[in-house]
């Protein structure tokens, strides 16, 4: 992982100083919540701390399940290491924080984990991974299902979309081969985002078997 972990820089000394003269307080601190609480600190650092405990949390999780499972880890890539750190210290929701520590678990399994899969969920957020969850439900018991049905499942998770977002959600699964358009010919465009043609795609499904715990 880069020593510069909020990606500013030597740009972050000229953001302090900003902060302290243009009397934006109020908004860093609305924007950034307790990690704000010292007057006169800069993006920079906030970005840092909001990362460092993001992997903190993430870190919690990989470690009392590897006890649990008795795995050592000590043969894990440090490429996918370094990466995974960089990408995983991005997320705070609690949900997507699991499926960045399954992720890490898995390669301290000692599976072998393509860069891609790294990739791939650093790209999705948390209407993604659960629209990628109903496709693959409905695709086991081969019901048909709708963008509408898609979006009542959704709201019963606690997640309120529109049929705009979903075909936003649906276009970023298929462009990021984790699922198909069986009526596609070429490349995808947002009018077909129609969950009734998508259907899960074989490294969709391995996708989620190793991001859900599931390998």
């Amino acid at each position: 992982m880069a020593q510069d972990l909020t990606g500013l820089g030597e740009a972050s000394k000229a953001i302090v100083e900003f902060y302290k003269e243009s009397g934006i307080k109020e908004l860093i601190k609305t924007l950034f919540g307790p990690a704000a609480k010292e007057i006169g600190s800069g993006l920079g650092d906030i970005a840092k701390n909001w990362r460092q405990e993001n992997a903190y949390k993430i870190l919690q999780k990989v470690q009392k399940r590897i006890k649990e499972k008795h795995i050592s880890g000590s043969n894990v890539d440090k490429k996918f290491l370094l990466k995974w750190t960089e990408e995983a210290s991005l997320e705070s929701n609690e949900s997507m924080q699991e499926k960045w520590a399954n992720l890490l678990i898995s390669a301290l399994a000692g599976i072998s984990i393509h860069p891609k899969y790294v990739e791939t969920l650093r790209l999705l957020d948390v209407t993604d991974a659960n629209v990628l969850e109903i496709i693959r439900d409905y695709c086991k018991t081969n019901n048909r299902v709708t963008n509408d049905g898609v979006i009542t499942k959704l709201k019963q998770k606690g997640i309120d979309v529109s049929d705009e977002i979903l075909r936003d959600s649906l276009f970023n699964l298929v462009t990021r081969d984790l699922c198909d358009v069986t009526t596609l010919q070429g490349k995808p465009t947002y009018n077909e985002m129609n969950v009734e043609s998508i259907r899960i795609s074989h490294f969709g499904n391995k996708f989620l078997n190793i991001v859900n715990g599931e390998s």
